[in-house]
């Protein structure tokens, strides 16, 4: 198990992203706000709700589905789909206009906590994350949502977690502080279900008992907590994301 840094700026900023063209710089220590610096005609989506600033060459619209340029009943269907994991029913897109200058646009986290950045082809154009994770991402990653079953059937809920692939860079927000934690090939890290934040397409999640029947009842875990195995990377939070639910605004 290694524990790795998450980019918080892109080279233009001094920071270590290599991106598609656009440039971001992760401000902030306890309330952050992403800053992007979009090309001409670069697009970008975004939760809705977290607008802090834009250029005036950078025109919002909301819109179903994920922004991509699909059929209605398309569109429909992926609202749908991020609506079950736990991101409203209508996305922000933000385009910008201009033909010869960069457009600025800042969009602010839900709450206190971190901002994480994420490229999404570097852990094999898939990643799952927490329903209430995301903030934005360029145009054309697909944004959907993903049920993940426990081992235990009838005796526990059913998980829905956030599905987002494609080529492209996404931003997630996570209560508390976040962990970047690189898992080898069969390496098992288990974790409380509500910090984790997102995992990679290589990595296998699933459920296990928290401990003995004492620890189950008094250990304040509950009885499961979930289970990832590597080959792949998670991002675990030290803030269970029912304080997002309970601090952040409603939906």
């Amino acid at each position: 198990m290694t524990t790795i840094d998450t980019p918080k700026a892109s080279t233009a900023f001094n920071g270590t992203a290599q991106t598609h063209g656009f440039e971001f710089r992760i401000n902030g220590a306890h309330t952050p706000y992403l800053e992007l610096h979009m090309q001409p005609g670069q697009a970008f989506v975004g939760e809705a709700g977290t607008l802090m600033g834009q250029s005036d060459s950078v025109k919002m619209k909301s819109t179903l589905g994920d922004g991509s340029n699909s059929g209605f009943l398309s569109s429909l269907f992926r609202s749908v789909m991020r609506k079950m994991g736990g991101e409203n029913f209508f996305i922000n897109q933000y385009v910008n206009m201009a033909s010869d200058k960069v457009g600025k646009l800042s969009l602010a986290a839900a709450l206190p906590g971190e901002i994480v950045a994420i490229d999404i082809a570097e852990h094999g154009k898939r990643i799952v994350a927490q329903r209430g994770s995301f903030l934005a991402a360029e145009q054309g990653a697909q944004l959907g949502s993903k049920m993940k079953l426990s081992l235990f059937g009838m005796l526990s809920n059913s998980v829905v977690m956030q599905e987002i692939k494609g080529e492209a860079w996404t931003f997630l927000n996570a209560p508390g502080n976040v962990q970047c934690i690189q898992l080898d090939a069969g390496e098992v890290y288990k974790t409380d279900a509500r910090c984790l934040v997102a995992a990679s397409d290589s990595v296998k999640l699933g459920m296990a008992l928290s401990g003995g029947l004492l620890t189950m009842v008094t250990g304040g875990e509950g009885a499961f907590v979930a289970k990832a195995e590597g080959p792949g990377t998670i991002w675990v939070g030290s803030k269970p994301f029912e304080t997002k639910q309970a601090l952040g605004p409603k939906r």
